[in-house]
């Protein structure tokens, strides 16, 4: 799970280089990178849930896994949107990405098999 932390924050900080005039090279790498990486999430939530929990209850622990990437695309958008539409451009969001994967990569160190 930390790879995809890290790729979030690479392409975070491809897109916010995008915007400063970096050019559609790291715009496009940025894109393609977040589309790598949230494709990557329910792989490697798999793999943790067989991992800490074994097979006793997969399909109920995978099912609640995916339940919050499905819950979380809801509120995503939203507030980027809020961000867009406070800050007259999409600036904010970028930075945002940064730091809650940078927040996120850090609380993962506390994750600890039960």
């Amino acid at each position: 799970m930390p790879c995809v932390n890290l790729g979030f924050i690479l392409a975070g900080a491809s897109l916010v280089a995008a915007f400063r005039g970096g050019g559609a090279v790291f715009l496009t790498a940025g894109l393609v990178l977040s589309g790598f990486m949230r494709g990557c999430l329910p792989i490697c939530g798999s793999a943790v849930i067989r991992t800490f929990h074994g097979l006793k209850n997969y399909s109920l622990n995978f099912s609640l896994m995916n339940l919050s990437l499905v819950v979380a695309s809801f509120p995503g958008p939203f507030l980027s949107w809020v961000l867009i539409d406070g800050s007259g451009g999409s600036r904010p969001a970028f930075p945002g990405v940064i730091v809650l994967s940078g927040l996120s990569l850090f609380l993962v160190g506390f994750v600890s098999r039960p």
